[in-house]
């Protein structure tokens, strides 16, 4: 009982983290600009699997699979994609991260068993 527990924890971090950095990331775009969200998750092949994208106001730099902020106050930011990655590499899994044509997404695979 235990594990699923901590698998529920794992989805649940990782929902809400990239949610609340997707509706930033979107709140930064003009008002007349396209503002879009999109979560995919599906189980296959003993794989939870989520994509989550958002439009950006500006290409996101991306070093080693991780953002190079633009925040003045670059100790004190990040930690929403950084859970992500603990949680979710905690537990076998694996996290990519792209920026292209003006749309960031996530990409989490985390092992059912």
């Amino acid at each position: 009982m235990k594990m699923k527990n901590d698998f529920s924890l794992v989805v649940v971090v990782m929902v809400a983290n990239s949610l609340d950095n997707a509706i930033e990331a979107c709140d930064k775009i003009a008002s007349e600009g396209k503002k879009e969200i999109s979560l995919y998750g599906r189980c296959e092949r003993g794989y939870l699997s989520f994509i989550i994208s958002n439009t950006v106001a500006k290409s996101v730099r991306i070093s080693q699979n991780a953002i190079v902020t633009d925040k003045a106050d670059k100790l004190n930011h990040g930690y929403g994609l950084r859970n992500i990655k603990n949680s979710v590499q905690r537990n076998g899994g694996k996290v990519n991260i792209e920026c292209q044509d003006g749309v960031f997404s996530l990409y989490i695979d985390i092992p059912l068993s």
